[in-house]
């Protein structure tokens, strides 16, 4: 199923039931690390919160970094220096990117105990015929074409089920970055 692009934040796109389920598996997964099979609510209070502020990203944005250092937006940028303000479209293939987040989790053991989850967010995009807007600030929007959206969470390394796929996203006309992504 395609849709329309309505939000681009993480926790919108899995919605309430599917965070409150990976809050509930990565909590499980995480009562089975020594010191922490007795924590109970304390331990899910701790990785819900940590969950929830790792869900609180434009998803696009993250992603779009990636394209910061692709050969052809560097070399557009390596190109005639003497107009600065010139907005240049560059089209792109199928793709994918992966990009991995870490949000800091320590579960607090009385006083001065504090344990620390190993917890990473892998979040996967496979483009398809999109276009780039690129000027002198950077990556400007991001503009037609689909993304194929799937995020995975793993404990210590190991995955805690296959990932989950989102949506495929019909990208709108124009999705503005603000500020732009900057092209090092």
């Amino acid at each position: 199923m395609t849709d329309d692009i309505q939000s681009t934040r993480l926790g919108d796109l899995l919605g309430p039931q599917t965070t409150a389920r990976l809050t509930q598996t990565v909590a499980d997964a995480a009562g089975k690390t020594e010191g922490l099979a007795q924590c109970g609510p304390l331990l899910h209070g701790a990785v819900e919160q940590a969950v929830t502020l790792a869900l609180d990203m434009d998803v696009l944005a993250f992603l779009a970094d990636a394209w910061s250092t692709a050969k052809a937006i560097h070399d557009l940028k390596a190109q005639d220096p003497t107009k600065p303000d010139a907005v240049s479209i560059v089209k792109l293939g199928k793709h994918s990117i992966t990009r991995e987040l870490k949000p800091v989790v320590h579960v607090q053991l009385g006083a001065e105990t504090r344990v620390p989850l190993n917890i990473a967010m892998a979040l996967i995009g496979t483009f398809q015929g999109i276009e780039l807007s690129v000027g002198a600030g950077g990556i400007l929007a991001v503009g037609s074409g689909t993304c194929d959206l799937s995020v995975d969470f793993r404990l210590s390394g190991e995955s805690l089920g296959n990932p989950t796929t989102l949506k495929t996203w019909k990208l709108p006309g124009e999705h503005r970055f603000t500020p732009p992504i900057a092209v090092p």
